[in-house]
């Protein structure tokens, strides 16, 4: 049980820092680059939505794997499955507002989206080959 609760504290410290870097890189890339923009999503809002989902994804297929389920496979298709449902209901009031170029919202989301599933696919892969 303790090396479970030291992985699960280290991927949520892991998944925080990646936020904080990735936040403030793209923070600073758009007051840089697209100072004027309308922005529906404020940038904080974007990045707490990533980490909260990424984190508790891989918290859960953590916890199934250390119970003896050999199906995370399955399960972190689902909850993937999940996950583009939320990211639907997170951009529709982009979807629904009247701003005209609705590109910069899209992209500001999209653009950390596959960081964050790129830290989520690393981080299970690696805690199921630290397992078997």
């Amino acid at each position: 049980m303790k090396a479970f609760l030291k992985t699960q504290f280290q991927v949520a410290i892991q998944s925080f820092l990646i936020t904080l870097v990735l936040f403030f890189v793209h923070n600073t890339l758009i007051s840089n680059f697209i100072p004027k923009a309308l922005l529906v999503l404020p940038l904080y809002t974007i990045y707490l939505f990533h980490l909260i989902v990424t984190t508790v994804i891989i918290f859960i297929v953590s916890y199934k794997k250390s119970q003896g389920n050999d199906n995370v496979f399955n399960l972190f298709i689902l909850f993937t499955l999940i996950k583009m449902l939320l990211v639907v209901v997170f951009l529709l009031p982009v979807f629904l507002s009247d701003v005209k170029n609705k590109n910069y919202d899209v992209f500001n989301f999209f653009i950390p989206y596959f960081a964050y599933l790129t830290f989520e696919v690393y981080s299970i892969t690696k805690m199921l080959k630290k397992q078997n």
